[in-house]
C-alpha cells in the first residue's frame, strides 16, 4: 500500500444518543448504529488522538489508498490534480479520537454539495446526506472524555471542495453594535477590508501580513463567501480588532489583544470595481462583478464614523499584504472609470435589444 501525507484535520467529539439542533425547537434527530469504512481502512487499529488519520482513494480503486495524519479536514482540487485521482470518483475517510476535558457544545461545520457524506460520532450516524438530513445550524453536545469521529465522503463533480470542522459557539453582532463597541475602545482607528470568494489554498488558509507599524489601531473587516482561515501576521505589534462576515471562517492569531467579532450582516463584495460586463440578448447588460468599493466605503463611513484606509479584494487568494491597495484618489478614479465604461456598455446593449423582425434587413 502506498502511503502519503496530505490534508488537514480537525477536532470533533461525540455525544451520546441524540443530536441537538441549535434551533428554538431544539429538534432531536434519531441516530443510527451502523458500520463505517473504518472497518476496512483502520483494520482494527485505534484512530490517532486529537488528530485524524486520513485515507484518500478512488471509488473504482479502493485498494490503492493514500494515508496521512492531519489536523484539519479539508480538501480542494480539480479533475485529477491530487494524486491522479479523478475528482468525480474521489473518496475519503477521516477518523480521529478527540479528548474533551469538560462537557462542550460545538457547531459542526461542513459543506455537503455534490457529494455523499456521512458523519459518525462514537459509531452513531449523526449526519447522512443521502437521507436528506438538514445540516442547518448543527450543534453537538460533547460529554467529558474521549470521543471517536469518523467522516466518509464520496465526490460527484469535476472539482473536490470539502471541509469539516468543529467550531466554538459564537455570538453575532450587527455592524452598528460592533461600531459602538469599537468607538468606545478606540478614539481613532484605521479600517482595512479583506474580501474574497474563497482561499486558493488546499487548506483554505489566507495569510494576512501587516508588514508595517501603524500610528492608529487597525480594524480588519474579513469577508469570504466560502469558509476560510485568516492567519494574521503582525510583526510590528499593531493594535488589532477583527470583524468576520462568515460564521464558518476563523481568525488565526496568536496574540491576546485582538478582539474578534462575528457579524451577521451582508458579506463584502470581493470585487472592488464593476467589471466583466457583457450583453445578453433580450436580457440586457450583465456584470459578473457589479459592486464597487465607493459604495462600500460610504456604508462603512456611515456605520463607523471613519472610512476605509485600504482594501485587499480578490476572487481567490493565498495571501495578502495589508492593504493591497490604499483607498485614495487614484483608486477612486479607477473605480469611477469602470463605472463610466459600464454605463456606455449598458447604452450599447440597450440598442442591441431593440431589433425585431422588421428591422433585420434595414
Amino acid at each position: 500500500m502506498r502511503i502519503f501525507i496530505v490534508l488537514i484535520a480537525f477536532c470533533l467529539s461525540a455525544f451520546c444518543e441524540n443530536f441537538e439542533s441549535n434551533s428554538s425547537s431544539q429538534e432531536r434527530f434519531e441516530v443510527q448504529k451502523t458500520k463505517s469504512w473504518g472497518e476496512h481502512l483502520l483494520k482494527g487499529k485505534k484512530p490517532p488522538l486529537n488528530e485524524y488519520a486520513a485515507f484518500y482513494f478512488s471509488t473504482d480503486s479502493p485498494d490503492k489508498v493514500y494515508i496521512q495524519s492531519v489536523k484539519d479536514v479539508t480538501v480542494r482540487y480539480a479533475f485529477n490534480e491530487f494524486k491522479g485521482i479523478d475528482s468525480s470518483k474521489f473518496a475519503a475517510f477521516w477518523a480521529g479520537e478527540f479528548e474533551f476535558k469538560e462537557d462542550t457544545l460545538k457547531r459542526l461545520v461542513f459543506n455537503d454539495s455534490v457529494k455523499d457524506l456521512r458523519i459518525f460520532i462514537d459509531g452513531n450516524i449523526i449526519f447522512d446526506s443521502t437521507e436528506n438530513m438538514s445540516k442547518k445550524d448543527l450543534t453537538y453536545n460533547f460529554t467529558k472524555g474521549n470521543h471517536t469521529i469518523e467522516i466518509e465522503m464520496m465526490n460527484h463533480w469535476h472539482t473536490v471542495d470539502f471541509y469539516f470542522a468543529l467550531r466554538d459557539m459564537v455570538k453575532y453582532f450587527s455592524q452598528n453594535d460592533i461600531a459602538e463597541k469599537i468607538n468606545k475602545k478606540w478614539k481613532n482607528f484605521e479600517i482595512f477590508s479583506v474580501s474574497v470568494y474563497e482561499s486558493s489554498e488546499f487548506d483554505r488558509k489566507i495569510v494576512l501580513n501587516l508588514d508595517q507599524k501603524y500610528k492608529k489601531p487597525v480594524l480588519l473587516l474579513l469577508s469570504s463567501y466560502n469558509s476560510a482561515d485568516f492567519q494574521i501576521l503582525n510583526p510590528y505589534d499593531n493594535k488589532l480588532a477583527f470583524i468576520v462576515f462568515n460564521k464558518d471562517s476563523r481568525v488565526l492569531y496568536d496574540k491576546k489583544d485582538g478582539e474578534i467579532f462575528y457579524s451577521d450582516d451582508k458579506r463584502l463584495p470581493y470585487s472592488y470595481k464593476v467589471e466583466d460586463c457583457y450583453c445578453i440578448s433580450r436580457m440586457g447588460l450583465h456584470c459578473s462583478k457589479n459592486s464597487d468599493i465607493i459604495n462600500v466605503n460610504e456604508k462603512i463611513k456611515k456605520i463607523y464614523g471613519v472610512g476605509l484606509s485600504g482594501i485587499s479584494h480578490k476572487y481567490s487568494a493565498a495571501s495578502f499584504k495589508i492593504p493591497e491597495k490604499i483607498y485614495n484618489q487614484d483608486l477612486i478614479d479607477e473605480v469611477m472609470d469602470a463605472r463610466q465604461k459600464m454605463e456606455k456598455l449598458k447604452i450599447d446593449c440597450q440598442k442591441e435589444q431593440s431589433s425585431n423582425f422588421n428591422d433585420v434587413f434595414k
